[in-house]
């Protein structure tokens, strides 16, 4: 092979070696910006004090929850909920019309906790970022909301969820399907 060969040859070498470095760059600094911007999303989601409040009364089966932060009586903002008011306030207005305040407060709690979770379905939807990139921060808080048999919520509780959420939030649906749960309600008998 001649001489300008080989310096044709080792300039392609060359530049396909630099573009596949420059590629793995660009590689490693979009995931990073995933990174960050998961990590910025599941702040602000966490910091929410109504999504706070969602993932304690998921986390616990009795819990005194802040449902009214802007009562000024101290005594007025924290109330007791046990799973079974849930499950009584989470049914579809379709079902019943009347609704206690302590019960209106618990639908708007888990109404921002599921919008909340609606964002990051919109966002894996989009390609923004991978459903691998959300589950540590989700996979705790979808196996409650998505496996009747977690042990942390009652069947009975988490039926009456699954209804919440088949009936406002079928983006929540999506999302739990993407991470391998589906949910079934059950008619009543």
């Amino acid at each position: 092979m001649e001489t300008g060969n080989w310096i044709t040859l080792a300039a392609m070498i060359g530049g396909l070696i630099a573009f596949l470095a420059g590629l793995m760059q660009y590689r490693r600094a979009q995931r990073w910006k995933r990174a960050e911007f998961v990590a910025g999303e599941m702040k602000e989601f966490k910091a929410d004090p109504w999504v706070r409040n969602a993932l304690l009364l998921l986390d616990w089966n009795e819990r005194a929850i802040d449902l009214f932060p802007h009562e000024s009586d101290p005594a007025k903002r924290s109330v007791r909920v046990e799973d079974a008011l849930i499950a009584h306030a989470l049914v579809p207005h379709t079902s019943r019309s009347e609704f206690s305040p302590v019960e209106i407060a618990l639908r708007d709690t888990f109404d921002r906790f599921f919008d909340r979770l609606e964002r990051f379905e919109y966002f894996l939807e989009a390609g923004l970022v991978s459903s691998k990139e959300f589950a540590p921060y989700l996979r705790y808080w979808l196996d409650i909301l998505g496996n009747e048999h977690s042990g942390r919520k009652s069947p009975a509780v988490v039926q009456a969820i699954w209804a919440y959420i088949d009936f406002y939030y079928s983006e929540v649906s999506s999302l739990l399907r993407r991470f391998g749960y589906r949910i079934r309600t059950r008619k009543p008998s």
